[in-house]
């Protein structure tokens, strides 16, 4: 992944893209360093879940990946990482974290995509799915079983 950043892009639907939009602008730095300076205990028992669970290195696809504080943990750990977020903002920052890091080389796609149609992938191609932040906007139980159905 050197070099400039492409992301390939699924269709969103209108709330999707509402959603990329609002993380694009409004709360975008906030976004970036919310887990480490305001949510320091929801990152480390995240940490420790995945830890423990994850003991081998394999790929994982993050959905809703955010600042990428995640993506690097995982990366360290050895982890070959998708990145899907509805905000191309975001992407780009993960991204933008991992290369800081020298950990650009974990990263085999980045894709702009929501967490109920990850179709562009293919079955059984993780073996690992971190998907944290998209519940926060999955409003109805029927938007939250089809992502859950999708990872």
């Amino acid at each position: 992944m050197a070099g400039e950043v492409l992301h390939a892009v699924s269709v969103l639907s209108e709330r999707g893209e509402n959603v990329g939009r609002y993380y694009d602008e409004a709360p975008f730095g906030a976004e970036v360093t919310r887990l480490k300076e305001f949510s320091p205990v929801e990152y480390a028992i995240t940490v420790r879940h995945f830890r423990r669970r994850l003991r081998d290195a394999t790929t994982v696809i993050e959905v809703g990946v955010g600042g990428g504080l995640y993506s690097e943990m995982l990366a360290r750990q050895g982890h070959q990482l998708c990145l899907v977020d509805v905000s191309a903002k975001l992407l780009d920052a993960a991204v933008e974290r991992l290369r800081a890091c020298g950990l650009e080389k974990h990263i085999i796609s980045v894709e702009r995509a929501s967490a109920t149609d990850l179709g562009c992938f293919q079955d059984g191609a993780f073996g690992a799915a971190l998907m944290l932040g998209p519940f926060y906007h999955l409003l109805t139980l029927d938007e939250r079983r089809r992502a859950v159905s999708q990872a």
